[in-house]
């Protein structure tokens, strides 16, 4: 994963299919292999591999999300751009012991 943030093209690829060789049932090296050729834009390999994915943890919300945006993409949806990140987080105000005390000293 660090060859991949920094940017090293092929280099996540090859240390994962690597890392399969020894592990076939790393349910983590399928789902990250599957999920890198997704944002590369190779939908087919990114579904032959997040498919083993789901196939080791049906279960995991991860593997159906990306099985989804796949189903979405293969669909014909051609305004879903590649993967950047995970769904966005709502952002929320949280109000901290100190603003609270404030709030009381002002007048």
């Amino acid at each position: 994963m660090i060859y991949y943030l920094r940017g090293s093209p092929g280099k996540p690829e090859f240390y994962l299919k690597q890392g399969l060789d020894y592990i076939p049932n790393s349910h983590e090296a399928l789902l990250m292999l599957g999920r890198i050729y997704y944002e590369q834009g190779k939908i087919p390999e990114a579904k032959y591999y997040i498919t083993q994915a789901y196939r080791l943890k049906p279960k995991d919300e991860t593997t159906k999300y990306f099985l989804n945006l796949i189903a979405q993409r293969e669909a014909g949806s051609a305004a879903l751009p590649a993967m950047v990140g995970f769904p966005p987080i709502q952002a929320q105000t949280v109000e901290s012991s100190m603003d609270k005390k404030k709030a009381r000293r002002s007048p």
